[in-house]
């Protein structure tokens, strides 16, 4: 097993204990040893050295170089010794070439199912997702995407997204932390945007929640179903829709600088509001704070992307896949400057905080210091 050489890595044991399950590591075993068997001569991989892999393919995020192989080199001026302590270079790439996921031969003719190969890391993650983390009362639906150019039924072109091409997924996050709650990857499906939120729901539909979303999903037949399901909704909403008739004013309204109109039946409010440099509707400050989840779910995870150039979409996606789980880790357990460090004028951040007090604290002497004074002041 990975034993990391010093604290800034020690996060990857809770880490793997959080979301990554011996079970899934063990079919994760099996099913690369099945592979490799049919294809090479091969030495079978064990659960510690699938758990050593990881660890490694992790540290890349942290430790960045362009190749692969760069960190295995011996020279002085790029040399990362710890890959070569642990694991070698061959074994790492040839455990990298077959890893496998789910197995071949048992596949229907008739399966379907376009994320078979991956469909037991998928769907275990996701159940750790959900089961890992109650999300506070706002929770936010956007897109998440990872960059694929290569052939492959259900890739997606967006030009207005910052990757145009690649594999789109719905997610839902927690507005605060930009943890991950649930996910489905979009594979050409028919289902309608309406069930596809719904389904991302989950466990928190009937719970009073408050879901802000933007003019892709929303609609006011939406807002009716969701509130059915006492799950209240804020968000933007497309002209072109097909709303009710009674909103017409609304959509075709000729407004002033800073003017409001609104209308609403029972349950729903539809409002238009012309900005520029006025006070906002309190609808709209709030709809701008609380939709950026995943945004704040992307910003965790590209300080630290593992995800490597392969030639099976599959690869990418698990790493995809994991870097969300990664991402989620740090959303539960955030990193705030240690109050006695930061008196000192050294940046030292950590995740751990007095409970009674409610002040981020090292363990042990930071913890000390700062408990024995009336009025701390470094």
């Amino acid at each position: 097993t990975l034993s990391p050489p010093n604290t800034e890595f020690s996060g990857y044991p809770y880490f793997t204990e959080l979301f990554i399950s011996d079970a899934l590591i063990q079919n994760i075993v099996d099913q690369t040893n099945l592979y490799a068997d049919q294809c090479h001569a091969w030495k079978p991989v064990t659960v510690s050295e699938m758990k050593t892999f990881m660890g490694l393919l992790s540290l890349t995020g942290i430790i960045h170089k362009p190749e692969l192989e760069m960190y295995w080199c011996t020279d002085d001026m790029l040399a990362t010794p710890y890959f070569n302590k642990v694991m070698p270079r061959n074994r790492f790439e040839i455990i990298w070439r077959f890893l496998h996921f789910s197995d071949n031969t048992t596949r229907p003719d008739n399966c379907t199912d376009r994320l078979y190969k991956i469909r037991p890391v998928l769907d275990h993650l996701v159940s750790k997702f959900r089961k890992m983390y109650q999300p506070k009362s706002n929770i936010c639906i956007d897109e998440g995407m990872f960059l694929w150019r290569g052939r492959l039924a259900f890739r997606v072109y967006n030009p207005q997204k910052p990757i145009n091409y690649g594999v789109k997924s719905y997610i839902l996050c927690d507005s605060d932390t930009g943890y991950c709650f649930n996910m489905k990857p979009y594979c050409g499906e028919s289902a309608t945007l309406g069930d596809t939120v719904v389904s991302l729901l989950d466990r928190l539909a009937g719970h009073g929640y408050r879901l802000f979303m933007d003019n892709l999903y929303n609609s006011v037949r939406l807002c009716e179903r969701l509130l059915d399901v006492k799950t209240h909704v804020c968000g933007t909403i497309r002209k072109n829709r097909g709303e009710p008739p009674v909103i017409g004013d609304v959509r075709n309204a000729d407004l002033r600088i800073g003017e409001t109109i609104m209308r609403h039946n029972e349950n729903v409010m539809v409002l238009a509001w012309r900005d520029k440099q006025t006070q906002k509707p309190a609808c709209i400050v709030e709809y701008n704070h609380e939709m950026n989840g995943v945004d704040k779910l992307d910003q965790n995870i590209v300080y630290y992307p593992f995800i490597r150039k392969s030639h099976k979409w599959t690869m990418k996606f698990v790493m995809y896949l994991q870097e969300y789980a990664s991402g989620g880790e740090k959303s539960q357990h955030p990193t705030r400057g240690c109050r006695v460090c930061v008196r000192k004028g050294l940046r030292k951040e950590t995740s751990f905080y007095c409970k009674s007090c409610g002040v981020p604290l090292h363990p042990g002497k930071c913890y000390s210091v700062y408990h024995s004074k009336a009025n701390y002041n470094a």
